[in-house]
């Protein structure tokens, strides 16, 4: 269960990346481009760190994936439009899922 935590983590980071390229592109937003690779950066870093210490890893990359949710939880109910933060809270969201069970063993 952790190598599948480790690659949700990396396909997450992917995500968030494109996410901010997208944002950048679409609506010509500095903050999304800035804030998707420095958080895709975090995700990435997580990535790395799991493969020395996994468990210590995934938990940053839990709260990391939590704290994305929540943000793009904020930015829906400002716009109420699935594309891009509806779609971006599912994937954060799915992603904390595996990754909690991962790491507490469930």
């Amino acid at each position: 269960m952790i190598q599948i935590a480790q690659i949700t983590v990396m396909v997450l980071a992917i995500f968030i990346f494109i996410g901010g390229i997208i944002g950048f592109m679409k609506a010509k937003s500095k903050p999304s481009l800035i804030s998707g690779i420095i958080s895709a950066g975090l995700l990435a870093g997580c990535y790395s760190w799991s493969q020395t210490d996994a468990k210590t890893a995934l938990m940053a990359a839990d709260a990391l994936a939590v704290l994305l949710t929540v943000m793009f939880y904020f930015r829906w109910a400002k716009s109420r439009k699935f594309m891009p933060a509806g779609l971006l809270i599912l994937v954060c969201s799915l992603a904390a899922v595996v990754i909690t069970m991962a790491v507490t063993g469930s």
